[in-house]
């Protein structure tokens, strides 16, 4: 810790750079201090010839020994406002609180929300600049709107992008970049329509608002305006390696079943959960039970219905034939894993599902048709079967070769008439 109390440390807030958004007191100090730290840009804007410089670079511990031999009051000029994700914690943990000043400056979050005139308060200023870019996810989940200062290794268009990924198609980014520089472009656009820009942005900073609580308004009142399902896209979950109904297989699974209002579904051996989710984000379903005994399966799905911000999922940890009796009255019940415990998971299932409600099973195994269809029709539901054979092309050098996952078999009976 330095112990010279009579040498002063400033950090100063510098705003854009521009003369016009800077303090008069940093003026003052300014001009008054030996040292200059700041980039280069800050430098030759505001250097004068008595002034040692040194810049401001990724080589911080060198800039601090630096610091630390100099005997004259030292200022560190930073862009923005120096409270707000700047070099101060830093300085904080190297010299003493007495011999640090601070003289505040205008954010380029405050620059951005005055030039396109949106009140900021509720919105927090947060960053991937230069940090961990997985912190993004974390500020969708936390945050309806706020203020995001990213750098060149993100661009906007990923950044809408993985806004996207998380449902809000209609989140509003409004772009400020190179603010308070001749340089500066001001723009808004929609995160459906910005990922298609081949626009590039520098140094900006975002606005964004997701809109949740119109999104999830949607979600309840009219989910028939869905973004997503039946037919997620694989890519948009969290798949880790736990196996996942394949996106094909979904969408004609879904189509065995019957939705009316108000619906209850199971999702017996849910795995990542995209069934469930698929199941959630249908227009009158009200509630889905998801079960799965796997605990890393378990934490997957979670992770998915945080993603997809579904909120009429209840996930059920442990064995699906001793959950099922606690259950409310089904509609529809999918059973995609039974552990080895088909007959009792489909007993108990039978129990719990409506009058005319669909009961489907899938498998990968000869066995699982022949089983299922024995219990089903013991049970007095009349069957039906289909093999689903999906084939992707892959490219191989200048040809396009099919690649075949396994067939699937989809077994399913109702409670009643099918």
């Amino acid at each position: 810790m330095n112990t010279q109390s009579s040498k002063k440390i400033y950090v100063i807030g510098m705003g854009s750079g521009d003369r016009d958004y800077i303090l008069p007191i940093a003026l003052r100090t300014i001009k008054k201090v030996a040292i200059l730290i700041a980039t280069q840009r800050i430098l030759d804007m505001y250097a004068q010839d008595q002034h040692t410089t040194l810049v401001l670079n990724k080589n911080i511990k060198s800039t601090i020994e630096f610091v630390r031999k100099m005997e004259e009051d030292v200022a560190f000029l930073v862009s923005g406002d120096p409270l707000c994700y700047s070099i101060l914690p830093y300085l904080q943990k190297n010299f003493s609180q007495e011999s640090i000043e601070v003289i505040p400056g205008i954010s380029s979050a405050q620059i951005a929300y005055s030039k396109f005139k949106i009140p900021q308060q509720d919105a927090p200023v947060v960053s991937i600049h230069g940090r961990d870019k997985s912190l993004l996810d974390s500020y969708i989940h936390k945050y309806s709107r706020f203020a995001l200062l990213i750098d060149q290794d993100m661009t906007v268009q990923e950044i809408a992008s993985k806004i996207i990924d998380y449902g809000y198609h209609l989140a509003e980014i409004h772009i400020g970049d190179c603010l308070g520089t001749d340089k500066q472009t001001l723009v808004k656009g929609l995160a459906e329509d910005i990922i298609h820009w081949n626009q590039q942005f520098t140094n900006s900073v975002l606005l964004i608002d997701l809109h949740k609580e119109k999104t999830n308004k949607e979600k309840h009142i009219n989910k028939g305006h869905r973004i997503f399902a039946p037919g997620i896209d694989d890519c948009h979950f969290i798949q880790g390696d736990i196996p996942m109904t394949k996106q094909e297989i979904r969408s004609i699974l879904l189509s065995k079943l019957v939705f009316p209002k108000h619906g209850v579904f199971y999702d017996i051996g849910a795995g990542t959960g995209s069934i469930s989710i698929e199941l959630g984000l249908m227009q009158d379903v009200q509630e889905v039970h998801s079960m799965e005994r796997n605990h890393a399966a378990i934490q997957l799905l979670k992770q998915n219905i945080q993603k997809f911000a579904v909120d009429n999922i209840h996930v059920h940890h442990g064995e699906a034939s001793e959950i099922i009796p606690e259950l409310p009255l089904a509609d529809g019940i999918i059973v995609g894993g039974s552990g080895g415990y088909l007959q009792e998971i489909l007993h108990s299932s039978y129990k719990q599902l409506k009058a005319n409600g669909i009961l489907a099973i899938t498998g990968v195994t000869l066995e699982t048709p022949y089983l299922a269809t024995q219990i089903l029709e013991g049970l007095g539901m009349k069957v039906d079967i289909c093999s689903v054979n999906i084939s992707r092309a892959s490219q191989s050098g200048s040809y396009h070769l099919w690649k075949s996952n396994n067939p699937v078999f989809i077994i399913w009976g109702c409670k009643g008439e099918l």
